[in-house]
C-alpha cells in the first residue's frame, strides 16, 4: 500500500487573547488565553481589521460552502481576526479579558461598541453588531447563512469585548510519501533504500503518538529483515 500526502494541508489552532499555546495560568512565559470552542460559538462573532463579519459562526470544519473558518480567515486583511462578545457572555463562560488570562494588547473592553471600535481600529464594529443584532431577532443571516439554533442571543449587554484570536500553525499533513512499510518512495514510487518516515514527516498520515507508534514499528521490522 502506497501513501501520499493526501491532506495537503496545514492543521491550525486558534488561540483566542493570547499568542503562545496552552500556556497555563501564571506562567511566566505566556498567557492561557479564552476557551472559545463548540457551542461556546452561539454567542460571538468574527470580526476583520475593519470590523466586519467574514464567515458564518459555527465552530465544524466543513461549513458547506466549499470553505472553512482558517480558509476564511487567512483570506482577510492582515489576518487580523476579532472576537466579540458582550459582558453576559464573558460571565456566563467565566472568560476574564485582563492578565494573567489574556496577553496585554490582545484584549479590550469598553462601554460602547463606538468605544471598543476605536480601541481595536475596526471603524465599522458598531454597524456589524447592530446588524447581526437584527439578525438575531429575525433567525435569519443574511449576510452568511449562519444558522438560526446557532444564534441564541445577541450582543447587547455592556462592557463589551473584544479579543484577537490568533491562527497558529500545528502541524502540517503533506510531507513524504511512503509505502506500506514505511520506506520513503521517489517520483517513480520506487523505494529510497534505507530512508523510512513516519508520523508528521510522513504525508497522509498525520500526527500523535499512535499514528508515529504504529508506522515507525512498521519500518523498524522492516529494516530489520532486510
Amino acid at each position: 500500500m502506497v501513501r501520499y500526502g493526501n491532506r495537503p494541508h496545514s492543521n491550525f489552532r486558534r488561540k483566542f487573547g493570547t499568542i503562545h499555546y496552552n500556556f497555563p495560568l501564571n506562567s511566566p512565559y505566556g498567557a492561557p488565553g479564552l476557551d472559545v470552542a463548540g457551542n461556546r460559538w452561539n454567542q460571538i462573532i468574527f470580526t476583520n481589521k475593519n470590523g466586519d463579519r467574514f464567515v458564518q459562526e459555527v465552530d465544524k470544519w466543513d461549513l458547506g460552502t466549499g470553505y472553512n473558518f482558517y480558509d476564511l480567515a487567512l483570506a482577510q486583511p492582515d489576518q487580523l481576526i476579532w472576537t466579540i462578545f458582550d459582558d453576559a457572555t464573558a460571565k456566563k463562560y467565566r472568560w476574564s479579558t485582563k492578565p494573567p488570562v489574556c496577553e496585554e494588547g490582545l484584549a479590550f473592553d469598553a462601554n460602547t461598541l463606538d468605544e471598543l471600535g476605536k480601541l481595536t481600529n475596526q471603524p465599522n464594529l458598531a454597524q456589524t453588531v447592530e446588524r447581526y443584532n437584527n439578525f438575531v431577532d429575525t433567525k435569519a443571516d443574511s449576510d452568511f447563512g449562519r444558522p438560526a439554533a446557532t444564534m441564541t442571543k445577541k450582543i447587547e449587554k455592556a462592557p463589551f469585548h473584544a479579543v484577537r484570536c490568533v491562527l497558529a500553525v500545528h502541524n502540517i499533513s503533506a510531507g513524504l510519501a511512503i509505502n506500506g512499510d514505511g520506506q520513503v518512495i521517489d517520483i517513480d514510487l520506487q523505494p529510497i533504500p534505507g530512508l523510512y518516515a513516519a508520523g508528521e514527516s510522513a504525508g497522509g498520515i498525520g500526527g500523535g503518538v499512535t499514528g508515529s507508534m504504529i508506522v515507525g514499528q512498521i519500518a523498524a521490522e522492516h529494516l530489520t529483515n532486510n
